[in-house]
């Protein structure tokens, strides 16, 4: 019995053992069987190792359903690992984890194939295989997102891959990731470093002779606008476009790139540039059958139509855009925004209308971010404004106020909120509000005219640039031309000596092209001489021009200035209320001390300053003649020569009005005399002071009146906010003295000036203090 049972079981081991080796023979068959279909034998070495690898890399990368090729590359990846456990094949063990982890990263695992990555990353370090870690440093980076917590990581890892493969000269793997890693620094908002990486590219792309650009062109013209650098962004940005169109390009690149350069035409106002590019990218995006690049680039050509005053064609395309396809979720907003504008422009009230209540049920979506919810506020007040709608569009700004802080929309669209409450303000008699918003529109558009300059200043300095290299271009041509003429002159030269008659005839030839080559390059150089020339006076008629066109704005603020003191002039005849007139009047004391500044600007020469002592004397004189206080008030001014920017001059001047103002008014009850000082003198470390005392009164309870915050002190205090001063008020012996202390920016060609420091702005030193 004993017997049979060790029979019984010496079988069931027999046929177990037996069993196990039959399947360990079908695998190494099956393993061989791929390997010799792919490497061509049955070879495992490291060669034939990483033909298998390379095998299972293009697996994934093949068109076609994707768990066929996930499962192909996941045999070949379990083959490596197999390899890799016999004596002298550890490599295959490498190769094998770092094909997992790309295996899990085509299935949407990222973060899971960090793990493996990081193991064959050992394993190549083990074996001293330097292109191969610079591979698995690659793909630990891929595991990493472009989240902002995950970004640093990615690029620590392909930065070190760069360097991999920086050490085995794999120039074109290197360039390709400079250019990617440089479009991360842009993610990551480090913009020098972003730059310092695509311009790397550009110049071993160059070394190889790679000519199609326009890809990195435009990544460096998408750095320099995100750094607010308006002139080399375009610069990049046309370089792409140029470089797209000689190599033919017609992808969805092209259509980003034209999208960009009209974008950038747009944010200058010249429209006409603007519909240029957007139709060469709308032609693309039909071309290729792009539906959403259709759909945006349509709706883009429809609003620069709009822009331009063809309002029939703008509506046309807009409807083009939208009967294409459904609109798309992410572009809901911006549709209807500018199909909204353009039904306001048309005076399409019924389409206006729809549109409008679109919005609102956009507008009232709690998915709607509130820089959304903003646009809407402000388009949307545009058009109620427009239907004399003031308690809804009243409601909007109001809304655009409270979120308008921590929600900054664009400089154009903070400037129009600014008009619409003044308007609304105005229709609801709110004068002192009113007013608030309609200095606070004229800083804005005074803004928004400083960004334009600048702007058309860089669009003359590309189109300089750009001329400049095409003259560069031929004056090298010109210098290869005179060097090959030397060459085949020395050509002549050595035979010469075969024939003395050769050499005749061949040196009669040659000074003959020499003397014709002469002439030519003569007559290139004067008629390029005479084109610079030209140049000279068109650039300097358009520097005319340009001063003309400083000297007309300065003027026509100062007419706008002046009707606006006109129409409260007029207003002021039909209120019976004192408080109201004399609003009023303050209003129209404060408006001709920004006029003065720009009747003197555009009486002089200089464009951009204004000399104080010559302004307080003005602006005293005017005073003087307003309140009539005879001989009764002694006024003096004590200034030194000093020229202030407008940004400065404005706030300052406002600040000595509303100062001698009440002192005027309130200093010197009963019609007594008295006498108010203006001083304006240099302290130390750069810094100016202002001071104006009267030995009046002064200010009785003058804790109780700085709380209550009048009119007339709040904007003392607002505006020596905007100078960066440092303000004091303060009873003395003779009277009240208020007094302001501030540094003078620095202006082209004078020496600098100090500024607050960081530390003193986080303190808050700059700001005003008072002494009671």
């Amino acid at each position: 019995m004993i017997l049979s049972q060790r029979v019984y079981q010496w079988s069931l081991l027999f046929f177990f053992t037996f069993f196990v080796q039959q399947i360990g023979h079908a695998q190494t068959a099956a393993d061989l069987q791929l390997i010799k279909k792919i490497t061509g034998n049955e070879r495992t070495d490291t060669e034939a190792i990483e033909k298998l690898y390379h095998a299972g890399d293009a697996a994934l990368d093949k068109h076609g359903p994707a768990p066929v090729n996930i499962t192909e590359a996941e045999k070949i990846s379990g083959l490596l690992k197999r390899l890799g456990t016999n004596p002298g094949l550890q490599v295959a063990q490498g190769w094998g984890l770092l094909l997992t982890a790309k295996i899990k990263r085509e299935n949407g695992e990222a973060s899971q194939a960090r793990q493996p990555a990081l193991q064959a990353l050992e394993v190549f370090k083990q074996m001293g295989h330097i292109r191969a870690q610079a591979e698995a440093l690659i793909e630990i980076g891929g595991s990493y997102s472009n989240d902002a917590d995950q970004l640093s990581s990615k690029i620590k890892y392909y930065e070190q891959g760069v360097e991999l493969y920086k050490q085995i000269n794999d120039k074109a793997t290197v360039s390709r990731l400079k250019e990617f890693v440089g479009d991360l620094y842009q993610l990551n908002q480090q913009y020098q470093p972003a730059l310092d990486n695509l311009f790397e590219a550009v110049r071993l792309y160059q070394e190889l002779g790679m000519k199609n650009l326009q890809g990195v062109y435009s990544l460096i013209g998408a750095v320099y606008s995100a750094k607010d650098d308006f002139a080399q962004s375009l610069k990049y940005n046309l370089m792409a476009v140029e470089t797209g169109e000689a190599a033919k390009d017609s992808g969805n690149l092209m259509i980003a790139i034209y999208n960009r350069v009209g974008q950038s035409y747009y944010s200058m106002e010249s429209f006409s540039n603007t519909l240029k590019y957007f139709e060469r990218g709308l032609k693309i995006a039909y071309a290729i059958r792009d539906t959403a690049s259709i759909q945006t680039m349509q709706m883009n050509v429809a609003d620069a139509l709009r822009r331009l005053g063809r309002i029939d064609e703008a509506l046309d395309s807009a409807k083009a855009s939208i009967t294409i396809a459904p609109i798309p979720a992410w572009g809901t907003l911006f549709f209807e925004i500018a199909c909204f504008a353009i039904y306001s422009a048309a005076e399409n009230f019924p389409e206006a209308e729809r549109s409008y209540q679109r919005l609102l049920v956009i507008y009232n979506n709690p998915a709607t971010s509130e820089k959304g919810r903003q646009q809407i506020r402000v388009t949307a007040a545009s058009y109620l404004q427009q239907r004399k709608r003031w308690a809804e569009s009243d409601q909007l700004l109001r809304a655009y106020a409270e979120h308008e802080k921590e929600t900054p929309i664009t400089l154009r669209k903070a400037a129009a909120a600014e008009k619409f409450m003044f308007r609304v303000d105005s229709v609801n008699g709110n004068w002192q509000a009113a007013n608030i918003h309609l200095l606070k529109f004229l800083e804005l558009n005074d803004s928004i005219q400083r960004e334009l300059r600048a702007k058309e200043i860089g669009v003359l300095q590309v189109e300089f640039e750009t001329k400049q290299k095409d003259k560069d271009i031929q004056l090298l041509t010109q210098k290869s031309q005179l060097q090959e003429a030397s060459l085949q002159r020395e050509k002549v030269f050595r035979s010469a000596f075969i024939a003395v008659a050769a050499l005749m005839l061949l040196l009669l030839a040659l000074f003959y092209n020499r003397y014709r080559l002469k002439q030519k390059v003569n007559q290139q150089l004067e008629n390029k001489q005479t084109e610079i020339n030209e140049q000279n006076e068109r650039l300097k008629r358009l520097l005319d021009d340009k001063e003309w066109l400083l000297k007309e704005v300065h003027h026509r603020v100062k007419n706008n200035l002046q009707i606006v003191i006109s129409l409260l002039n007029t207003q002021s005849r039909f209120l019976d209320n004192e408080d109201a007139i004399a609003a009023i009047r303050n209003s129209q004391h404060r408006m001709y001390a920004m006029s003065i500044i720009h009747q003197r600007l555009y009486q002089t020469e200089n464009l951009g300053t204004i000399d104080v002592k010559w302004y307080l004397q003005e602006l005293i004189s005017y005073m003087k003649e307003s309140f009539t206080t005879g001989s009764r008030i002694s006024i003096s001014i004590d200034a030194k020569p000093l020229e202030l920017d407008v940004v400065q001059a404005v706030p300052l001047g406002l600040i000595v009005n509303e100062a001698v103002s009440n002192a005027i008014k309130y200093a010197f009850p009963e019609n007594s005399g008295g006498l108010v000082e203006i001083s304006m003198l240099p302290g130390k470390n750069g810094l100016y002071t202002l001071t104006i005392e009267d030995n009046g009164t002064g200010i009785k309870e003058m804790e109780e009146v700085l709380q209550k915050g009048t009119l007339g002190l709040s904007l003392i205090e607002g505006l020596a906010g905007q100078l960066d001063g440092e303000l004091s008020m303060e009873n003395t012996d003779k009277g009240f003295r208020i007094r302001l202390i501030f540094a003078v920016r620095e202006l082209s060609g004078n020496k600098a000036q100090p500024t607050p420091s960081a530390e003193a702005m986080e303190r808050g030193d700059h700001l005003k203090t008072f002494k009671l």
